[in-house]
């Protein structure tokens, strides 16, 4: 099934958890904080943002109607209908750069080489890279799911029971996908998928 598709089809019924430490950005990334999140989804970690009273807040997605619940969360938000694969903003626009769950949802190698080479580019000097996303699991209903696997796609992703394919990451991933940034921190903690299923998840801070 298209990306596009899928997440539009579901959109509304998957449960997004993926925490942000917004003092750990605000500590990390230079100001003002112009902020882009790719991948924003129902807009959640933007909604976060601006509880905590930030306003330059930007967020990019490929399915409409993820983004219609974006625009009712963050009505002040700049939202864009994007692949990501080439963004529509200029070099060096952003303080930080959000994915959340992004990579996993997006598990083409080429598609994920394209999300991070373009946040390269739209990063500002010293700005932060934060990744959230999900490594290979050791239990067996995941290691079943990696045997299976996804045709086309490499090791780590899956087709899901409802259509979707997603990808659990082999450690070292994203510091190779990232590889002209700086790895500055690395956290390890326990969650739940979009579909309620308990998980581990990394965190990775990366400076520019």
């Amino acid at each position: 099934m298209n990306p596009a598709a899928y997440w539009d089809r579901v959109a509304g019924t998957k449960t997004f958890g993926h925490p942000l430490d917004v003092a750990r950005l605000e500590a990390l990334a230079p100001a003002p904080l112009r902020v882009l999140d790719v991948g924003c989804g129902e807009g959640r970690l933007l909604e976060v943002l601006q509880a905590a009273g930030h306003r330059r807040l930007h967020g990019v997605d490929i399915a409409p109607r993820m983004l219609e619940r974006a625009r009712r969360a963050v009505p002040d938000a700049t939202l864009a209908l994007c692949e990501g694969r080439e963004l529509p903003f200029d070099d060096g626009a952003f303080d930080a750069v959000l994915f959340a769950a992004t990579f996993t949802s997006a598990p083409a190698a080429d598609v994920q080489r394209a999300l991070a080479t373009e946040a390269m580019r739209v990063l500002a000097p010293g700005g932060v890279v934060f990744v959230s996303d999900l490594p290979l699991q050791d239990d067996a209903r995941n290691r079943a799911r990696y045997a299976r696997g996804a045709p086309g796609f490499p090791h780590g992703a899956f087709t899901m029971g409802d259509g979707g394919v997603c990808r659990h990451h082999a450690e070292g991933h994203f510091e190779a996908l990232f590889d002209t940034l700086e790895l500055i921190r690395r956290d390890a903690l326990d969650g739940r998928t979009m579909n309620g299923n308990p998980i581990r998840m990394q965190q990775l801070w990366f400076r520019g």
